[in-house]
């Protein structure tokens, strides 16, 4: 989904491709296409991981949902009084 990778079909069929020869390019960023291009004598250039993609959105993810939800309310709760952490008046 977040990866980009494109099969390049070789310029010369190789000797040993196990699979139907590839003569054009196509996307192999699934792991059957890269199997397919491999197989077929092609080589799968990633230009994009979706590694990085989605590390980076994880990580804005989690400060949005620290500095919005989770500090505030540690605070708040932080502030409440000793008698507000008793479970049973005594």
């Amino acid at each position: 989904m977040f990866t980009a990778a494109t099969c390049t079909p070789a310029s010369i069929a190789p000797p040993d491709f196990k699979g139907e020869l590839i003569t054009k390019p196509f996307s192999c960023a699934l792991e059957n296409d890269r199997h397919i291009c491999v197989n077929g004598g092609g080589t799968c250039n990633i230009t994009t991981d979706g590694y990085y993609i989605v590390n980076v959105l994880c990580i804005i993810i989690g400060v949005v949902t620290f500095w919005g939800f989770i500090k505030p309310k540690a605070l708040q709760l932080q502030s409440l009084p000793l008698r507000a952490w008793r479970i049973a008046e005594q």
